[in-house]
């Protein structure tokens, strides 16, 4: 029986991200948990400090391993635009907000969930 050799002809695109940081208004870092590329659900919680709404804008910073890399970030399905390269603002509402981040090269797309439980000051 013959055998056929399997050959690429284009390189391997590696959709996934190398790192996820989330900070809240405060300037502090919201535990995730490790960062894996491999782990595609994570949770966090953030809280108001002192009064109502003082920490409800979280950024969310997003690094792609391959430079190549096309982002799209979704809060609660809804469309999030990039401030800077990798870094976005993230509006939180009292509650649970779904957060999307979808990683995409060609036709390999990567899909990451965070989940932020925020608990405003009433």
């Amino acid at each position: 029986k013959q055998t056929y050799p399997i050959v690429r002809v284009t390189d391997y695109a590696d959709a996934r991200l190398s790192d996820i940081k989330l900070t809240d208004e405060l300037t502090a870092a919201v535990n995730i948990g490790a960062f894996d590329e491999n782990i595609r659900y994570y949770d966090a919680v953030v809280a108001d400090k002192d009064e109502a709404g003082d920490n409800n804008v979280a950024v969310l910073e997003v690094t792609p391993k391959d430079n190549a890399a096309t982002i799209a970030v979704k809060l609660n399905n809804v469309a999030v635009v990039a401030e800077t390269d990798g870094s976005y603002n993230i509006t939180l509402v009292a509650g649970q907000n779904v957060i999307v981040v979808t990683s995409s090269i060609n036709a390999e797309a990567e899909v990451y969930v965070l989940v932020v439980d925020y608990t405003p000051v009433v």
